[in-house]
């Protein structure tokens, strides 16, 4: 076995084929898309056998930022993005990615996932959660909280319809929505180079579920498709349609389209342990929960995120809301590639 740098599209997608645990994280779309949008440093690592097949990866990307650190993350915006491997070639993954880093001038690395090798730190600050699409829908249905299924029938009544485009316009427009609800909650916004970017590296795997009410756009969640996995990545809605349950009403349409396809598990993303509401949210829908372990070599480096209560993070996000829209983007577009 041997350490590479660089191999074919077509070895990399069989490599993927083999392995069960490979996410959308993995793929030679992701590499392209975070090329495009931001200023990180490529460093993916392959192993390869006597053979010339690939046999092992490792999406490392080098994210240089004055506001959260010079660092080596697999995989920047990932929830989970494990080495894939052998034992063995896994093992080799890590030990060259930390020869690489003790060779570039960053100060920590970030795997997302659980690294079986000495001298990484765990920290478990984020809960993953999924939805098993494999029972019958009306099963389903009947274990949502009561809740979550009066928020689906009252957003129906009420005359909000959700559909499906990749049309440019309508993902602009959900772009303006989920730079309110970021602003709302006090934190940078996706970018809309982000949004155009996923879209054109992924093509027919990613679509918009926007949300209308008499004819508005009220809320929309982009959605990626890999395997018969469907990623709920990303979500934003007007404040002023509250009342609507946007959320519910885009969820449960993505769950019936995606259970109809055949796509056996719908992933609802991650939430900061922190994020009390957000957890909250995601139980309801009684998704499988699972606490993940970001491992850190040599150290772990805590994020202002992670300590809420803390009076800069307030002072913060306090300033943040109360931004101007045009300078808000401005903002959001300078530092976000710093939060990946």
């Amino acid at each position: 076995m041997e350490i590479i740098r660089h191999c074919t599209e077509a070895g990399w997608k069989r490599f993927l084929a083999t392995c069960a645990n490979a996410t959308i994280w993995h793929t030679p779309e992701w590499k392209t898309f975070l090329e495009r949008t931001f200023d990180y440093v490529p460093c993916y690592l392959f192993v390869q056998d006597d053979c010339g097949d690939v046999i092992g990866l490792l999406p490392l990307f080098q994210v240089r930022s004055r506001l959260t650190g010079n660092r080596f993350c697999a995989a920047p915006f990932a929830p989970v993005c494990a080495p894939l491997g052998t034992a063995g070639a896994v093992q080799l993954l890590l030990e060259e990615a930390v020869r690489d880093f003790h060779e570039s001038a960053a100060r920590f690395m970030e795997i997302r996932d659980y690294t079986p090798i000495d001298n990484f730190h765990c920290r478990s600050e984020f809960h993953t959660f999924w939805l098993d699409l494999s029972p019958a829908l009306e099963e389903i249905w009947a274990r949502f909280g009561r809740d979550v299924r009066r928020g689906i029938t009252k957003s129906k009544n009420a005359g909000v319809r959700v559909s499906t485009t990749r049309d440019r316009e309508d993902l602009k427009a959900y772009y303006d929505l989920n730079c309110i609800t970021k602003r709302k909650l006090g934190v940078p916004a996706h970018p809309w180079e982000f949004f155009r970017n996923l879209f054109d590296s992924f093509g027919q795997d990613s679509c918009l579920y926007v949300a209308r009410y008499r004819g508005e756009p009220i809320g929309g969640m982009v959605v990626q498709f890999f395997r018969d996995i469907a990623y709920a990545g990303y979500s934003g809605s007007n404040p002023q349609y509250y009342r609507l349950f946007t959320d519910n009403a885009i969820n449960w349409k993505i769950i019936e389209d995606v259970h109809r396809r055949g796509y056996r598990r719908y992933d609802l993303g991650r939430a900061n342990v922190n994020s009390k509401g957000l957890i909250n949210f995601k139980r309801r829908w009684k998704a499988l929960e699972k606490k993940t372990c970001y491992n850190y070599y040599p150290h772990y480096r805590p994020s202002m995120a992670n300590n809420r209560d803390n009076i800069r993070y307030r002072l913060t996000t306090g300033v943040v809301r109360r931004m101007p829209m045009p300078l808000y983007r401005g903002f959001s577009r300078a530092v976000f590639g710093s939060l990946g």
